[in-house]
């Protein structure tokens, strides 16, 4: 997901929240974490939504197991972390704040190879981070 469409992500959560507001778009906005876990469940359920969670359970054990393996290492190793896989062939990635990353069918199915899928889920916990 490129910045815009984080910050995009980020507004969504703090608009969902009715509570945080920044007169600048450009202002960080500081949150708790308490605060990030509730936005980033509002913005997790309105997510899936519109990406509907993978059916196939092979691809969702694979991308947990790697994804929590990984974020043992983050610098946020104690944020409660979920390692989604949402319906779809498009090569999309998301991370969304409180700790969720979800990764589509079509990404998923690309990296055959364990490393090159943690580069990716990597790639979204430092987002989180």
């Amino acid at each position: 997901m490129t910045r815009r469409g984080m910050c995009g992500l980020l507004l969504l959560a703090v608009s969902f929240s009715g509570e945080l507001r920044a007169d600048d778009e450009t202002a960080p906005v500081a949150v708790s974490p308490a605060q990030e876990v509730a936005l980033g469940a509002r913005v997790r359920a309105a997510f899936l939504e519109s990406h509907p969670l993978s059916a196939d359970g092979n691809l969702a054990v694979r991308v947990d197991e790697l994804g929590r393996r990984l974020a043992r290492f983050s610098d946020r190793p104690e944020l409660g972390y979920r390692f989604l896989v949402v319906q779809g062939g498009e090569l999309q990635a998301s991370s969304i704040p409180g700790g969720t990353v979800c990764l589509t069918e079509g990404l998923t199915r690309l990296y055959t190879d364990d490393d090159e899928l943690a580069f990716a889920i990597g790639h979204e916990l430092a987002h989180l981070t």
